[in-house]
């Protein structure tokens, strides 16, 4: 098998195999003694490579969660000397396997189901056995609502309007039409509230 060799005077072989096998060698010798007769003789040399085993468990590996939240980290252990990669599938945007910690983690930023099986194995050693473990994280969306204190006023021109201030989840982004509002009355994109004066008469209505 790889790995083995004969040393110089062919009387040992040495070596660490990295192939999984079965091999039979056939060993002749001749000599020829002092009457000038040749004498041979053969002989067999077995040998039975078995596969190391090979064992994959990854920790917390079926995860619901929601986007822009970050998973459970996942541990992924494997016999010693043996690697891992992904086989198949896939994980979410924003989670990622890293082989030199070993962990699966991140903060996923799609939603969906995903599946990703891993493989452990000895890449050096052909025909070793390997083994495989899934990875199942089910992305669910945000709630999403936003509330408006106040979004219904009528004010006489030049008088202030009460503020209005609105409240949306975390992590989410609040976009404003500001071309729609009166003169005189602005948004404030930190606090998320509306305030001013208005300057001229109409009815105003300010997509959120």
């Amino acid at each position: 098998p790889t790995g083995l060799s004969w040393s110089s005077d062919h009387r040992q072989i040495t070596g660490t195999p990295t192939e999984v096998g079965n091999w039979r060698v056939e060993v002749r010798i001749k000599r020829v003694n002092t009457e000038g007769t040749v004498q041979k003789a053969t002989e067999y040399i077995n040998i039975r490579v078995n596969s190391v085993p090979v064992s994959l468990t990854i920790s917390d590996n079926r995860q619901t969660v929601s986007a822009l939240d970050p998973i459970q980290e996942m541990a992924v252990a494997t016999s010693q000397g043996a690697t891992v990669s992904m086989l198949s599938g896939s994980l979410p945007a924003g989670v990622s396997y890293d082989p030199s910690s070993g962990k699966i983690s991140g903060t996923p930023t799609e939603t969906g189901t995903f599946s990703a099986t891993f493989r452990a194995g000895y890449p050096d050693v052909y025909g070793s056995l390997t083994a495989t473990a899934t990875v199942n994280i089910v992305v669910n969306s945000r709630p999403l609502n936003v509330t408006i204190a106040g979004n219904e006023q009528t004010v006489r021109v030049l008088s202030p309007i009460q503020n209005i201030t609105l409240s949306a989840p975390a992590k989410s982004e609040v976009t404003v039409d500001e071309s729609k509002l009166p003169a005189g009355v602005t948004y404030n994109r930190v606090t998320k509230t509306f305030s001013g004066t208005p300057r001229k008469i109409g009815t105003y209505e300010i997509p959120v």
